[in-house]
């Protein structure tokens, strides 16, 4: 059975955040080599895709400082996995749901793990403003072997 996502993949998230600027630009190389290939010859991609948060993040920020705290507490979890959830709404209604599934969604995290069957619903995807970057959902070995 194929696992459906990288165990790594918060430390993934920690790794992109510095492209949360390039939202909003429809560009090819947010996909990864080899994507756009496989999706012309009939098979079907499993992409993990990473939403644009700056606006969330900001906010989380200004209630941390409002509150003297270095962490997100429960009002501020809550927060975010409202806005997230919204975003995630907001993309997937605007995708071709016969091109497109929905494999698994992180309530915490502004990313989503997504079936993709055609090459037209992967670029109305990148077309989405708040879509950042997109990743192959593969192992990969993110720690040097020894």
């Amino acid at each position: 059975m194929k696992r459906l996502c990288n165990p790594f993949l918060p430390v993934l998230f920690l790794a992109v955040i510095p492209y949360a600027g390039c939202a909003g630009q429809v560009a090819w190389d947010r996909v990864p080599h080899g994507v756009l290939a496989r999706l012309a010859s009939g098979e079907t991609q499993d992409l993990i895709v990473v939403l644009d948060d700056a606006a969330v993040s900001a906010h989380a920020e200004e209630l941390r400082k409002s509150k003297a705290i270095d962490h997100d507490d429960q009002q501020i979890l809550s927060f975010k996995k409202e806005r997230y959830a919204l975003m995630k709404s907001a993309l997937l209604s605007s995708l071709p749901q016969k091109d497109v599934e929905l494999l698994q969604s992180f309530d915490l995290l502004p990313m989503l793990l997504l079936r993709f069957r055609s090459h037209s619903a992967l670029r109305k995807l990148l077309a989405h403003p708040f879509v950042v970057r997109v990743y192959e959902d593969a192992d990969e070995h993110l720690m040097p072997k020894e």
